[in-house]
């Protein structure tokens, strides 16, 4: 089968678009390549808008692959395809890949699963509508919940992607690092390009320790403040626990088992300024205590990072099987009760506390020895 050119089929493309002029609809007999042409096509333009909901953008299908081929040519349904044309990176194609039932996005033949995703772009629109409506006046620490995002969608149309579970956004993190010093900033940065883009296949369990690998110089980590027993001291990665906790804070609500957390020895104010916003926090410390959740959906997960004004988003995208919902917090005294339900569509459901105990701050001391984060005890924390 040879190929259809670039240049051929951006004319034949333009025609068909013509003739929304004069027939709303038309039904186009074709052999299999030019069908193959045409669905590359849409499809290429439905990634371009990857937010917006593929029934808004469908404009073309294939009843059979040797027969009809159907172009819808309604004018207000091909403006934005058409406007987009120019942009989408095109390439002649023949029917030989074109395989699958009307309207699916097909996975790519014969390709490894991917295990990390780093050309993923999460839409400006997207992150403004979110941080717009979560926005408070009395705190930059605001903790996110289930119920306050859960209108907000976001599809995925990369069929390799698709192929392995990654369809939609999940879940989402948020926390805020706003007064932290260059050091501080800098792990945060650092740690983030480490985690984004990840890929937790099905079934697997995550480890934040087992990725980070080494919160010392020699992955490119500055010294700043963390908890060391129980005292604010210098240590190699300080400002890592900003990226577990956002991380976890995703993982919870969306609705993922969570098989290894502890919180902080002490409230630190990046987790939380007002006493409702605590108790959501995840410390680690490598050789010791470590974040770990399970991915039990129904298939893979990807880690996407967002920063914007020092916010930090965590956003998960996979396959949404579950309802989450998160209350709280309870508060005693230094001690916090978060309650998460989730419900599968089975009736199947979970209720579980989550619980924090904190400890009064010890006056920070500062040493001029650092504490070396790839070798901290127990009772030490990379904050």
């Amino acid at each position: 089968m040879i190929p259809l050119s670039l240049k051929s089929a951006k004319s034949i493309f333009l025609a068909f678009c013509l003739l929304a002029l004069v027939a709303p609809s038309t039904a186009v007999q074709a052999k299999s390549r030019w069908a193959g042409v045409f669905e590359k096509y849409f499809q290429q333009t439905q990634k371009a808008l990857e937010w917006v909901h593929p029934t808004q953008v469908q404009a073309a299908s294939i009843e059979s692959a040797e027969a009809t081929f159907e172009v819808d040519l309604q004018p207000k349904r091909l403006r934005g395809p058409v406007r987009r044309f120019k942009k989408i990176n095109r390439e002649a194609v023949s029917s030989e890949n074109i395989e699958g039932e009307q309207n699916e996005v097909m996975a790519p033949l014969n390709q490894e699963p991917l295990t990390r995703y780093t050309d993923f772009v999460v839409p400006e629109s997207l992150i403004t509508s979110l941080f717009e409506k979560l926005k408070t006046e009395k705190s930059t620490s605001k903790i996110v919940t289930p119920d306050e995002v859960r209108d907000f969608t976001h599809f995925v149309y990369d069929s390799q992607l698709r192929s392995q579970g990654i369809q939609e956004l999940i879940g989402i993190g948020l926390s805020n690092f706003d007064y932290s010093s260059y050091e501080r900033k800098h792990n945060i940065r650092n740690a983030v390009s480490k985690f984004d883009g990840l890929i937790i296949p099905k079934g697997e369990e995550f480890s934040f320790n087992d990725n980070l690998k080494n919160a010392g110089p020699s992955n490119g980590f500055l010294m700043a403040k963390i908890i060391s027993k129980g005292m604010t001291k210098y240590g190699w990665g300080g400002g890592v626990c900003q990226v577990s906790t956002t991380v976890f804070r995703s993982a919870y609500n969306s609705g993922l088992p969570i098989t290894a957390r502890r919180n902080h020895t002490f409230k630190v104010p990046y987790y939380g300024q007002l006493a409702e916003e605590q108790g959501m926090d995840a410390t680690i410390y490598l050789g010791g205590q470590d974040l770990k959740f399970v991915n039990d959906t129904p298939g893979d997960i990807m880690m996407q990072f967002v920063e914007k004004d020092d916010n930090l988003m965590v956003l998960f995208y996979g396959t949404k099987d579950r309802t989450v919902s998160v209350q709280g917090p309870q508060m005693q005294g230094m001690r916090y009760e978060w309650n998460r339900v989730v419900t599968f569509p089975d009736g199947d459901r979970w209720d579980e506390i989550l619980k924090s105990q904190y400890q009064r701050e010890i006056i920070p001391v500062v040493e001029k020895e650092p504490v070396d984060a790839s070798q901290a005890k127990a009772s030490d924390s990379v904050n």
